[in-house]
């Protein structure tokens, strides 16, 4: 422990020989309820928190190492770990333990998936914007593959100012759905957003459909082929458009009329 000389988990070890193969054999066994009473019985999940002591490169690898590899299923010992890599003071750590959610959440059923749910929008508070990218990420995969018919997860909806303040797309989307509508409405949403794109958005969003056309027109060139289309920048007002209050809204407010004027 500590010790770098001849360690079999050292760096150099870990990159040129099979000895990381031991960390996904310690992680399989967090599979199942029999695999937990080994780890468990030769105390597997002590080492492993004492993989968090601070200044220490050699644990430092090793948890970033250990930390894909667990399931959350069978043990309260992975989901504490897995809670305590969330709240490391090592961005890094925070980073792989939030990207374990998602890999996890895109399986998971029932109440472990409202428990990675409830995980992954705490992580949206985070202080680090690259912590809080990767959560947002993920939640807005997760919500784009589910029914948005009935609103948001209890989770995300009592973290709805959280998304506002950070800029979620996944507030666009959520638009787009009658229920939605009428929670963003509740929380001021969709009147400031409608004046912050007439008042400078929809000339920052021409720039960033520039931005997308040059990126898509210099993949064409490289690949020839475009094997999958990209949709365009979320806008304001194809959100809007998709229920019947945003299209009230938008007739009532005259932004139609005006933007036919521009045009």
């Amino acid at each position: 422990e500590g010790q770098w000389n001849g360690n079999i988990f050292s760096p150099s070890s870990m990159k040129s020989s099979i000895c990381m193969g031991y960390l996904k054999i310690l992680g399989v066994l967090t599979q199942s309820t029999n695999g937990i009473r080994i780890l468990e019985r030769w105390n597997i999940f002590t080492v492993i928190y004492k993989m968090f002591q601070p200044h220490s490169k050699l644990s430092h690898n090793l948890l970033l190492g250990m930390l894909p590899e667990l399931s959350l299923k069978y043990s309260s010992h992975c989901r504490n770990i897995v809670r305590k890599a969330l709240a490391s003071p090592d961005e890094e750590v925070r980073i792989a333990a939030t990207e374990l959610l998602g890999k996890l959440l895109a399986e998971a059923e029932g109440e472990l998936e409202e428990l990675l749910l409830d995980l992954l929008v705490r992580q949206l508070y985070d202080l680090s914007s690259h912590v809080v990218e990767v959560a947002d990420r993920i939640l807005y995969d997760y919500c784009m593959d589910h029914d948005w018919s009935e609103g948001l997860n209890s989770s995300l909806c009592h973290s709805l100012n959280q998304l506002v303040f950070i800029g979620s797309p996944i507030l666009f989307e959520l638009l787009s759905t009658p229920p939605g509508f009428q929670q963003l409405s509740d929380i001021n949403f969709v009147e400031s957003e409608r004046d912050a794109w007439l008042s400078h958005k929809n000339r920052d969003y021409v720039y960033k459909v520039d931005e997308f056309l040059e990126a898509e027109k210099a993949s064409l060139h490289e690949n020839h082929i475009q094997k999958n289309k990209k949709k365009l920048p979320l806008h304001l007002y194809e959100s809007l458009a998709s229920t019947d209050d945003g299209i009230t809204l938008i007739s009532q407010s005259g932004d139609l009329v005006g933007f036919m004027n521009v045009i």
